[in-house]
């Protein structure tokens, strides 16, 4: 009734006040336009990477009409929904018939939901209480911004300036990218018996990936579908790059590190699973030691200084020995120009320290 109530006096006095949601963050819904042809849920074009500006109006509402040309204008020129931000408009009480004709009149290309597809529902939601209200939804749902400021808005560009600072440029609407598969690269580095550090990075076709760790036999229990089905419903989505050190994990055990991404379109890419297990080189990696290295980390040569003689071994991240050279004095150069990038464990009678080769 309060509803209806502010509709009937916005619809007679034809009062545009500023107005606000008081949302931050984004509530999801899905929601069917007005011709009954596509179901529309928000999330899902959050996670291809848009954003997405819902217009709040009415059919009866006059600065709604005013501003409805400019806002067709403004999404024909920042490219018809194939870009950086997906237009809707919703309405709270027009039916699909009224809401049809409102979109041919104005010559709406973007979805016009009315009270039938869910629109009473959203704006309620959203706490609307004056029409027009603009709301622009960042894809990692957040509110960008709660209305435009500027009223009555003058022409289209106003809109598209207003967008601008979100990184939301101008596209014809004929150039859509080709979008191709997300895929997550994962590198993994064992620190300890009991801790890995990780680092996720997703290509440029990636708009929302989910990674994370899983032990093997788990992961051979279940099977790979339902292990990457579970990485995917597991409600931490990731946009950027990440890196992360697990800790806490089972010593001496296999894992499988796993990422999984979508790109814009809403496609799932290939999964990335990498092998690892949680032990050292069969090293006490805190052993007290009686050598030093510099520098470290090196690229072309190691200075070892150490109090006794020995044999110095280099292990990989595999345990496999690449290098053994024995040292005779106090300080011994080693040539390390052969070894790739990477992290080592340099093995000194019994005493180890960590190398990374840059």
């Amino acid at each position: 009734m309060k509803k209806l109530f502010t509709l009937i006096i916005a619809i007679f006095l034809c009062i545009n006040i500023k107005a606000q949601t008081s949302l931050t963050e984004a509530v999801n819904f899905t929601v069917t336009e007005c011709y009954g042809e596509e179901e529309i849920t928000l999330f899902d074009i959050l996670d291809r990477g848009q954003y997405v500006l819902i217009d709040f109006f009415f059919m009866n509402c006059t600065p709604c009409q005013t501003v409805a040309p400019k806002v067709v204008e403004a999404y024909k020129a920042l490219g018809c929904n194939k870009h950086d931000v997906f237009f809707m408009e919703i309405s709270p009480v027009d039916n699909n018939d009224v809401c049809q004709w409102w979109a041919e009149r104005y010559g709406v290309e973007y979805p016009t939901i009315g009270s039938a597809g869910g629109g009473l529902e959203v704006d309620e939601i959203y706490d609307i209480h004056s029409y027009p209200t603009f709301v622009l939804i960042a894809p990692d749902r957040s509110i960008a911004f709660q209305d435009i400021d500027i009223y009555p808005i003058p022409d289209a560009q106003t809109i598209i300036d207003y967008l601008a600072p979100y990184g939301i440029e101008e596209h014809s609407c004929e150039d859509a990218p080709e979008i191709g598969p997300s895929v997550i690269e994962l590198l993994v580095e064992v620190l300890s018996n009991t801790s890995v550090k990780t680092t996720a990075t997703p290509n440029e076709e990636t708009s929302v990936y989910h990674y994370g760790l899983m032990e093997k036999s788990y992961f051979d229990e279940i099977g790979e579908e339902a292990a990457v089905q579970m990485f995917r419903e597991d409600s931490y989505p990731f946009y950027e790059v990440d890196i992360w050190e697990w800790i806490d994990l089972t010593p001496e055990t296999d894992y499988y590190a796993i990422a999984t991404g979508q790109n814009s379109e809403g496609e799932w890419g290939e999964t990335t699973i990498v092998p690892f297990r949680t032990e050292v080189d069969g090293f006490d990696e805190f052993v007290k030691t009686n050598f030093s290295i510099y520098p470290n980390p090196a690229s072309s040569s190691i200075n070892i200084i150490s109090d006794t003689k020995g044999i110095v071994k280099i292990f990989d991240m595999t345990s496999r020995c690449v290098k053994e050279v024995q040292i005779e004095g106090v300080n011994t150069t080693i040539n390390i120009e052969d070894l790739n990038k990477g992290v080592y464990f340099i093995n000194v009678n019994e005493s180890v320290k960590k190398l990374v080769v840059k």
